[in-house]
């Protein structure tokens, strides 16, 4: 068990330094990144200051931020892949269909599956869990499993939740192309 360990950290050592070097880029445009973050969407480089990441969260490669306004996303927190953060909308009622946005706060230990959308102004309570393919239009309590669209309260999560989503992340799974 050690050296099948030792052999994977070796084996990865380039992607770990790639990790790095993104988190340091984001943070030079202005983003906020936690101790132990891997970071591997795309950020637009003009709107990266509205990006705020605690510690230890895992986010996958093909999510899409939409910076319009301020992201702020917790500690421990794992947002699988084509997720779908939007801060940004039109005013549908207004004549002349002016931009509108506003922040997305996502809690400790929340969780986003995969391809779920979150629309601007939502916050996604502390150790909420949100399924694959859902939409979250409004608020729910901490500890929500939230499924469907629009997402629907469908159960309850464990309190006193207490692990680290990145100590089980394998480098290579990171930046696979």
């Amino acid at each position: 068990m050690i050296i099948k360990n030792i052999g994977k950290i070796l084996f990865n050592i380039p992607n770990f330094f790639c990790y790095k070097y993104k988190v340091l880029w984001l943070r030079s445009l202005g983003a906020k990144i936690g101790a132990g973050s891997i970071v591997n969407c795309k950020v637009p480089i003009n709107k990266a200051k509205n990006l705020v990441v605690g510690d230890y969260c895992y986010i996958d490669k093909e999510v899409n931020i939409a910076l319009h306004n301020k992201v702020i996303i917790g500690d421990r927190v794992v947002i699988n892949s084509k997720v779908n953060l939007l801060t940004g909308s039109h005013d549908i009622s207004h004549s002349a269909w002016p931009n509108i946005s506003d922040k997305i706060e996502i809690c400790d230990y929340a969780w986003l599956a995969t391809n779920c959308l979150v629309l601007p102004g939502v916050k996604i309570s502390e150790g909420t869990v949100v399924a694959a393919s859902s939409v979250v239009t409004k608020n729910y309590p901490p500890y929500s499993i939230l499924a469907s669209n629009p997402a629907k309260l469908i159960g309850t999560r464990v309190k006193g939740l207490n692990y680290n989503p990145t100590e089980n992340v394998s480098y290579i799974a990171c930046f696979k192309k």
